[in-house]
């Protein structure tokens, strides 16, 4: 190689190190090129590990909100009857089953035993009295002579009327005078609570149905559908905020004027959440008198806990109050 230079004249070597300075150079241009693109691949690579990230959080938020609603939709639900002892065995048989053997313990007997308890059903049901007895030809002795009727025996059944949906057809008579033919009058049906086309006893069902048993008003639809009376859930829904406001307004004003007259109230109020949002509570202010025999009991809604919320209504009460301050 130093030959080789030695060789070569000044010119010669002068270009050899231009040719190499721009070797060079241009290679410094590639390495700089490469340096700026894996400066914005980390930049990239940072931003998508962030957008990773919360995409994760959200997936995770997302999985318990499934969770708690497939929860809430599909998961197990009971209703749990608690009752007494005497409760669970009145009006009832038991029924035993024993298996015996002979003297052997070759032949196996199987006997049902059925030990009677109290069958006694509540005196103020109504009660269908149904008379079996024997035909004409049945009465006929093998003596000769003919059976007479001489006693009894009763047993009694519970017994259930399905529910059954009908139509009641207002028909309002008018009545004028036969002589002056100006005198008119009208029968007036019965008054409705609601201005709907659903009798006063239909709407107060709807509303026993979905509180007292517990029954959605989806199903309550479903049902009328099947004969052939579609009411939606809306609708019933209406149904119960209409009588809630107009209907029974009025009661409920006269036994909260009945409280506020006794001398012992106890209040209380508890959180309430109608609203997705864990953050907002409601509150259910609960009133309540000292009697056990006609014990009255006020639930007032209110969105926040302020004091006026038992003030306001105690305004007028004139007797010892009870709180958990």
């Amino acid at each position: 190689m130093k030959r080789k230079l030695s060789s070569l004249s000044k010119e010669e070597l002068q270009d050899l190190l231009r040719k190499q300075d721009e070797e060079i150079h241009s290679k410094e241009k590639i390495i700089l090129k490469q340096e700026r693109q894996n400066h914005k691949y980390k930049d990239k690579i940072a931003i998508l590990r962030k957008e990773i990230k919360s995409l994760n959080k959200m997936m995770l938020n997302l999985n318990s909100k499934i969770s708690a609603l497939t929860k809430k939709i599909f998961g197990k639900s009971s209703e749990k009857i608690t009752e007494t002892k005497s409760q669970s065995e009145k009006g009832r048989e038991d029924t035993d089953i024993k298996i015996s053997h002979d003297k052997k313990g070759e032949k196996e007997t199987l006997s049902v035993i059925t030990k009677k308890r109290n069958r006694n059903f509540p005196s103020d049901l109504p009660r269908d009295e149904v008379h079996h007895k024997l035909s004409d030809s049945e009465l006929n002795c093998e003596c000769g002579a003919r059976l007479k009727d001489f006693t009894t025996e009763e047993n009694e059944l519970v017994d259930i009327i399905p529910e059954k949906i009908r139509i009641r057809k207002n028909i309002c008579h008018k009545y004028s005078c036969s002589k002056c033919k100006k005198n008119i009058k009208k029968a007036k049906a019965p008054k409705q609570f609601l201005p709907c086309r659903a009798t006063n006893e239909f709407v107060a069902h709807v509303i026993i149905q979905k509180f007292m048993n517990h029954i959605p008003y989806n199903r309550q639809s479903k049902e009328f559908a099947l004969s052939g009376i579609n009411i939606s859930r809306d609708l019933m829904c209406n149904y119960t905020i209409y009588a809630s406001n107009e209907a029974m307004s009025s009661i409920v004003k006269y036994l909260a004027s009945d409280l506020l007259k006794s001398d012992y109230i106890r209040s209380d109020e508890t959180t309430l959440q109608v609203i997705d949002d864990s953050n907002y509570k409601s509150y259910i202010w609960c009133h309540m008198s000292g009697e056990r025999e006609n014990r009255i009991v006020i639930y007032k809604y209110s969105d926040n806990r302020r004091k006026e919320n038992a003030t306001e209504f105690l305004s007028e009460f004139k007797g010892y109050h009870q709180t958990d301050g």
